[in-house]
């Protein structure tokens, strides 16, 4: 199954089908730019909960600046990044409770990127490039066992 095929039987949004074309799986995910995507193809295919949470926390870090500039008052977007750090660093039951708390950091990262992105663009800094990238460091490669490089005859 080509990489198309496969992100058609999993009802990716039609943009997404339409970027890849004909183009192979380690071609797409070596030049994708955005970072929802990525996330949610790899949400799919056996995510590790800690590498989900570093790279939700590495959103949320590049935007906190905007964040809190359009919500001074709110410091619990930031107690929830340094939680989800914390459970990163030392996943134990001692840091359940982080573990809680970065699930709500990873929604405060999307939602942040969101509301911030334009304004990021509009300062010249490429948002999703830069989580992309990230992402990339984290998981070079990304492998779906029923994708080939090949067309389906």
């Amino acid at each position: 199954m080509t990489f198309k095929e496969y992100l058609e039987s999993m009802n990716a949004c039609q943009e997404a089908v339409d970027w890849v074309g004909d183009k192979p799986l380690n071609e797409c995910w070596q030049t994708c730019d955005m970072p929802d995507w990525m996330l949610w193809l790899y949400k799919r295919n056996n995510p590790d909960k800690t590498t989900c949470v570093k790279i939700a926390v590495f959103a949320a870090r590049l935007v906190l600046p905007i964040w809190q500039e359009k919500y001074p008052d709110d410091k619990c977007t930031q107690q929830a990044i340094e939680a989800a750090e914390k459970w990163t660093e030392n996943p134990l039951e001692e840091n359940r409770q982080a573990s809680a708390m970065a699930a709500g950091a990873a929604r405060v990262a999307w939602a942040a990127r969101a509301a911030a992105r334009e304004a990021a663009e509009a300062a010249g800094d490429n948002v999703n490039k830069t989580i992309a990238d990230y992402i990339r460091t984290l998981i070079p490669i990304i492998n779906i066992p029923e994708v080939t490089d090949e067309k389906s005859v």
